[in-house]
């Protein structure tokens, strides 16, 4: 995946997402909202940069975010239990945006395929998925700027995730 914002992704008929074939002419033109996914490691800049988004479009923009949910509803802490209402709210506000008319954001580390995936499904008939890749900061940065944080998961979590993630994606 390429620095930067790519959008439009299309599902196969054999269920498969392609990245590379935009959705062009009058399909293109029925889907005016659109769901951005970022893509990064915490610490990455995604909800600094979802949050600029949100300040630069009131009322038109909206971000939805797991760990927020996650801190409202079960006091932060992560379980595979917890997690599915966690996913549950998370897909319930992205479809309320897109019913009042509002580009959503996501602004999760959606690292895992399945994120994008499930994304494109959910919106399939009523917003264009986009992913602004936040994978090209350091993991240096991101645990330098995740240590400053009053939630920070770590150094440890973070170097995980980059292994688990992003090393097996370029291999």
């Amino acid at each position: 995946m390429q620095k930067g914002t790519n959008c439009l992704y299309r599902r196969e008929q054999d269920g498969t997402v392609n990245e590379q074939a935009p959705i062009q002419g009058p399909e293109a033109d029925r889907h005016r909202l659109t769901v951005t996914l970022t893509r990064g490691l915490p610490g990455s800049g995604k909800s600094t940069w979802a949050k600029q988004r949100v300040a630069e479009h009131p009322g038109t923009t909206i971000r939805v975010n797991k760990d927020d949910i996650r801190a409202m509803l079960h006091d932060g802490r992560w379980s595979e239990t917890n997690e599915v209402l966690v996913e549950t709210v998370r897909d319930a506000t992205i479809l309320a945006g897109l019913d009042h008319a509002c580009d959503v954001i996501v602004d999760d580390t959606n690292l895992a395929p399945r994120h994008l995936e499930h994304i494109i499904e959910l919106v399939a008939a009523r917003a264009i998925v986009c992913v602004h890749d936040f994978t090209h900061v350091p993991i240096d940065e991101c645990v330098r700027r995740d240590s400053e944080r009053d939630r920070s998961v770590g150094e440890r979590v973070i170097r995980e995730m980059s292994d688990r993630h992003l090393r097996l994606a370029s291999e």
